[in-house]
């Protein structure tokens, strides 16, 4: 059997936080109807900047970004729940906001896309083992980015990769959808398929339906999630070994 193996994108093939900080606040700044539009972190207010890192890793979907932005005038998040609960309650406004993101996305990488690039941090050699693990197995890309980003960061990192196999957004309603898509398209079993994702939220219901799960250690998460992962029984792989890790349990 061709062995499958999906990966999430942010936080797993790379650090975007800078890229998102920069589009989000753009987006912030048209949701707010005011004039102006920043290409490096110099041109946001430091303290927006630290709350934004703070905050991050709860984000799911690009829209969720509202939620950072729009509490951060009274530093109103003070947990997860919290956050859950922001998400629910603003969800008309993510739906607007998530629409003028990727507006500020495509403006920010049609500027200039080499600096667009530089504010993509790979990690370690990551990209030389995704591109590695192409001869090697049947290989996907499930995120919660647009399909053109993704494609446009593995073009320049030299990785020719399928835009068919990228399934983002756009391509279904959660991971789960997707993950089953790509295991009715190979022919396989959600048992079969691999998915590398550094989100515990993202996790959870594929390993409920029989995926093989992995947490990348490297990516955007606190303590708690790694100790939830394990508790729910999902591997934590570290950068220098995932390789052998994931394909010596396949």
């Amino acid at each position: 059997m061709n062995k499958v193996i999906v990966f999430d994108f942010d936080g797993v093939i790379c650090d975007s936080t800078e890229e998102c900080l920069i589009t989000g606040y753009n987006a912030w700044l048209k949701y707010q109807n005011k004039i102006g539009f920043v290409t490096k972190t110099e041109d946001i207010p430091s303290d927006l900047t630290k709350y934004f890192w703070s905050w991050r890793g709860l984000v799911r979907t690009a829209g969720q970004y509202f939620v950072i932005f729009k509490s951060y005038k009274n530093s109103e998040l003070n947990s997860e729940s919290e956050f859950e609960q922001r998400c629910k309650r603003h969800a008309k406004e993510i739906g607007k906001y998530e629409v003028l993101f990727f507006e500020a996305r495509e403006k920010l990488k049609n500027t200039d896309v080499n600096h667009w690039m530089g504010l993509h941090r790979p990690y370690g050699d990551i990209a030389q083992d995704f591109k590695k693990m192409l001869s090697m197995a049947n290989v996907f890309v499930v995120t919660g980015k647009d399909k053109s980003s993704v494609r446009t960061f593995l073009k320049h990192s030299g990785i020719d990769f399928p835009q068919a196999k990228i399934y983002d957004k756009n391509a279904a309603r959660n991971k789960l959808a997707a993950l089953k898509k790509i295991a009715k398209i190979t022919k396989n079993d959600l048992k079969d398929i691999i998915f590398l994702d550094d989100n515990i939220n993202h996790l959870l219901e594929p390993k409920q339906n029989g995926c093989k799960a992995y947490m990348a250690g490297w990516g955007y998460h606190s303590e708690e999630h790694l100790q939830s992962a394990k508790k729910k029984k999902i591997p934590v792989v570290a950068l220098e070994d995932w390789v052998k890790k994931i394909l010596g349990k396949y």
